[in-house]
């Protein structure tokens, strides 16, 4: 169980899910990265990310550490899924280009609402996508107001 919610205004126009306290918790999905080492792992996930000036911006979790904030009953999934290390994007919220500001659902519907043509079909494809267990208050709103509802499994 992760605390998740749309909270990050990317570069590219889309705002994208981050861990935070004011998320609901829900289900995440999860998958084997088969590389030789957690850190060729961090690797990739740094470059997919595009967050190679900023590493810090994926945790790592390894067994015996204590539960990360937000990623809920992670040592006892871990165990019983027999995963040594897990990784995560941990890009804190950011509205109005200031890192930590947390936009209200308003503010994230009023933004996409307002987005160019090609813009908007970006950031409506990133929220069709996000699988549809990700039920959050944001996302609620989107989904009322926008229409943009999960894409089918």
């Amino acid at each position: 169980m992760i605390r998740v919610d749309f909270l990050r205004r990317s570069s590219r126009n889309r705002v994208t899910l981050v861990l935070h306290d004011s998320g609901p918790q829900v289900t995440s999905l999860w998958n084997v990265i088969p590389v030789a080492s957690w850190q060729v792992a961090k690797q990739h996930l740094v470059t997919r990310e595009g967050v190679e000036k900023w590493p810090q911006m994926v945790s790592h979790w390894t067994v015996g550490e204590p539960e990360p904030k937000h990623i809920l009953g992670l040592p006892q999934w871990a165990a019983a899924k027999e995963v040594e290390h897990v990784l995560w994007t941990s890009l804190p919220p950011r509205w109005n280009h200031v890192d930590g500001n947390v936009p209200t659902a308003g503010e994230v519907v009023g933004f996409l609402q307002g987005l160019p043509d090609g813009s908007q079909m970006n950031a409506e494809e990133y929220v069709r996508k996000t699988p549809g267990q990700i039920v959050t208050p944001i996302r609620t709103a989107i989904e009322a107001q926008l229409g943009w509802t999960a894409q089918p499994a």
